[in-house]
């Protein structure tokens, strides 16, 4: 996973597959539109409680894209359960 600041540094995040718990679509309400997000749980070590990162924020990706993309990551994570 990969953030751009402000200043246009880019960082790099390395999830390994171990420590993701699941894949899931969320649905945001600001104002009068509903924008939906791609997130990932994700546990910093074995036994630690899970944390919501949002993936591609920056990004605003439609509905069905997110649904593409959402399928292929649950494949792969069950793969490698």
């Amino acid at each position: 996973m990969s953030t751009k600041n402000r200043s246009g540094k880019q960082e790099f995040t390395w999830i390994p597959w171990c420590l993701i718990g699941n894949f899931m679509i969320l649905d945001v309400i600001t104002g009068q539109k509903v924008i939906f997000c791609l997130a990932v749980s994700v546990k910093e070590y074995a036994g630690s409680e899970e944390k919501t990162l949002i993936l591609f924020r920056n990004l605003r990706p439609r509905l069905n894209h997110l649904e593409t993309i959402y399928r292929e990551l649950q494949t792969s994570l069950e793969k490698f359960r």
